[in-house]
């Protein structure tokens, strides 16, 4: 039979390689969601001014729209970063970010629906 610590490294070895593939599984979900968010902010920044000022907003409203954008997203990842640490879960905050994050770009899309004027951009 093998040394006693040859076989705890050995198995030792096994974990921190099981460890590896999953932080690796994690990192590029997380790099994903990143290029994604990125991505609707380039596709969803320089064709809302359009959107605001067609139905009758100004440049100070659309100012106003995009720092609130912002803001929220400064205040949602610490409490999504929490949330995930707290559930032990990476899954549960992730998934929810994303359908949110779906939802919140069909809005937009469908946006060009919803009725023109100064209701719509308040």
């Amino acid at each position: 039979a093998p040394p006693k610590s040859f076989c705890c490294r050995s198995q030792n070895k096994q974990a921190t390689n099981h460890r590896h593939r999953e932080m690796k599984r994690y990192i590029i979900a997380l790099a994903l969601t990143g290029i994604v968010d990125a991505i609707s902010y380039m596709v969803v920044t320089p064709s809302l001014i359009f959107y605001v000022l067609e139905n009758g907003g100004t440049n100070d409203q659309y100012g106003l729209i995009m720092s609130a954008f912002s803001f929220a997203s400064f205040c949602a990842k610490p409490i999504l970063g929490w949330w995930s640490d707290a559930t032990k879960s990476f899954r549960i905050p992730y998934i929810t970010s994303l359908v949110v994050s779906t939802l919140g770009g069909l809005v937009y899309l469908l946006a060009s629906a919803l009725p023109a004027g100064p209701a719509a951009v308040g």
